[in-house]
């Protein structure tokens, strides 16, 4: 077994294992530490895309393309055959750099073009650069010379046009206040170790939006959809105050303009949820999860994060749809 093949399997298994399990099973499978967390973020990515897919319900199938195969003939196969809901079918290679840059030589380039216009799909790749997605055909990969730099690129991606996706900009001046306790367990959104929420004021320059408590739980499922913005101004402006033994209060602030895409909101409240091994779900342990129980909740769901956002509006947060990022906000 070759160790494409040993790293496959660990990354389709470990999701159903604790920690401990999984490095026995890791260190089992006696897989090579060469380029390794590269190569398993490979596997991940893949399974990224296809929840995303999933949550923009763009496409009627999806199907993975076993690449362990390929050596037979010397085919240089794509990742996924993708038809969308407006029957066009496309061959996708994904891709990912944890920096801004992408590069693929001129021949694995021309090789895998032929290997889709032997089928008469157009190939588009799916980059994943920091947190940003990018898609492009090949086309315009290889009038760029095989490089995609995200600055540059980004205003030219076909995710959203293809995709369907939307692209939010949240305006400075937003500040949330939460408070938790250690006993009460009214609400169930813990955030260790400080307890479960108690009350949630959402404010924008200094008028209250909406809150929470637990005599007004209406708004609770927006706290969880705005996952990324409180992700956000954690890393930016968070305050910790101790109330006393039992309560703490938090006060997070936006200070400055932040976009995220509609995709972006769903992967956080993800990573947000623990699975039934006190584990936080990424998108593998949810695909492997949703192949087991074909009714598993898929969290956050397009619809909801659009009602969200609609309301926000409504109630004055003036919010930004757009598919045209600023280059000043990437």
């Amino acid at each position: 077994m070759s160790d494409v093949e040993k790293l496959k399997l660990y990354n389709d298994i470990s999701s159903y294992l604790k920690e401990e399990d999984r490095n026995d099973l890791f260190n089992k499978l006696q897989i090579s530490q060469n380029n390794l967390p590269s190569r398993l973020r490979g596997f991940q990515v893949e399974d990224e895309l296809v929840m995303i897919l999933d949550y923009l319900k763009c496409a009627q199938h999806i199907v993975l393309l076993d690449e362990s195969s390929s050596f037979l003939t010397g085919s240089y196969q794509c990742d996924l055959l993708v038809q969308l809901k407006n029957n066009t079918k496309i061959f996708l290679e994904v891709k990912s750099k944890e920096d801004f840059y992408y590069k693929i030589s001129g021949g694995n380039l021309d090789n895998r073009i032929s290997f889709a216009n032997d089928f008469g799909f157009p190939l588009l790749f799916a980059i994943k650069l920091n947190r940003f997605w990018i898609l492009v055909n090949s086309d315009y990969l290889k009038n760029n010379n095989g490089k995609i730099n995200l600055e540059k690129d980004f205003e030219n991606s076909l995710f959203s046009s293809m995709f369907g996706s939307e692209t939010f900009v949240f305006p400075k001046g937003i500040k949330v206040v939460s408070v938790y306790s250690k006993t009460d367990s009214t609400i169930e959104i813990q955030f260790p170790p400080h307890g479960n929420l108690v009350s949630y004021e959402f404010y924008f320059n200094d008028n209250l939006i909406f809150e929470i408590n637990a005599d007004n739980t209406k708004y609770l499922f927006y706290s969880t959809g705005l996952e990324i913005l409180h992700d956000k101004m954690a890393k930016s402006n968070m305050e910790i105050n101790r109330l006393d033994d039992d309560k703490t209060k938090i006060v997070e602030q936006l200070e400055a303009n932040f976009f995220f895409n509609d995709y972006d909101a769903f992967l956080a409240t993800l990573n947000h949820t623990l699975d039934h091994k006190n584990d936080r779900y990424n998108c593998t342990s949810l695909f492997n999860n949703i192949l087991e129980d074909k009714s598993k909740k898929r969290f956050l769901q397009k619809e909801n994060l659009s009602h969200i956002m609609n309301d926000l509006k409504k109630k004055g947060l003036p919010i930004v749809k757009t598919t045209i990022v600023p280059k000043n906000l990437l």
